[in-house]
């Protein structure tokens, strides 16, 4: 019976890379949806359907990639690039507004951190 309970305890607290990935792909779609929710409703910018699946999964898409396959410093600088990018042709936003949702997730994290 210890010995059960040992194995599950190291499947629990042992890292799987694997799974990690996998968690982390999804939840990048998760942080799409509020992040564009929040930004949207925050500075009003009307929405399609279509808009939303598409900022959801290019910005989803793009920021995992970019989160594993480029070195942190310029993978996150490229991300808030694309995000910018992003708002300001899927969601037909004015320069102004796609600057401002940039940094309004950032600075929410910041102080709820």
């Amino acid at each position: 019976m210890m010995e059960i309970f040992q194995t599950i305890w190291n499947t629990i607290t042992t890292p799987n890379e694997t799974l990690i990935n996998i968690f982390g792909f999804f939840s990048c779609f998760l942080e799409a949806l509020v992040n564009m929710l929040l930004f949207t409703t925050i500075l009003d910018i009307p929405t399609t359907k279509k808009q939303k699946i598409l900022y959801v999964v290019l910005f989803s898409l793009s920021g995992f990639i970019l989160r594993n396959f480029i070195p942190d410093p310029i993978g996150s600088i490229l991300n808030l690039i694309v995000f910018f990018l992003i708002v300001k042709f899927i969601l037909k936003a004015s320069l102004l507004k796609s600057l401002i949702a940039v940094f309004i997730p950032i600075v929410i994290s910041a102080i709820l951190e």
